[in-house]
């Protein structure tokens, strides 16, 4: 876990602990709620990106119950993380013409997680190649 993101964690859980004494609620044990969205305990230093989204969408479904767009977007983390990462590792026309010769489309918003995760996979193996070779000439 980033320091950022133990910042968002720690911001993020205490903002159920406010919504539940302003709504005079008992406050859910943190604990609790990453087994609820975990379906185990873990230590949040522990937590993969995916867990981390887990568990910030459980703390967000208690802080925020109305707000679905922010329970929704955090779901959607995986995928925007992918993407994200995507753009940073290669010019645009370079993975768009990758993924339109390995799936068929160029749009990022019609590739699954695991499109998005071989692409990410396949630029980071020509990226590497690619350093090969300029290290041997």
């Amino acid at each position: 876990m980033t320091p950022l993101q133990n910042s968002l964690y720690f911001r993020e859980w205490g903002r159920v602990r406010a919504v539940c004494k302003q709504q005079g609620l008992p406050i859910p044990d943190r604990h609790a709620l990453h087994v609820k969205a975990l379906g185990q305990d873990k230590s949040h230093l522990d937590f993969s990106n995916e867990d981390f989204d887990r568990v910030l969408a459980e703390f967000r479904a208690v802080s925020q119950p109305d707000n679905l767009a922010a329970q929704l977007r955090q779901q959607d983390m995986p995928r925007r993380r992918l993407i994200y990462t995507i753009m940073r590792m290669a010019p645009e026309a370079y993975w768009r013409a990758i993924a339109q010769d390995k799936f068929g489309t160029a749009d990022e918003s019609r590739l699954d997680l695991a499109q998005l995760k071989q692409l990410r996979i396949t630029l980071a193996a020509r990226s590497r190649s690619k350093a090969g070779r300029q290290a041997a000439a």
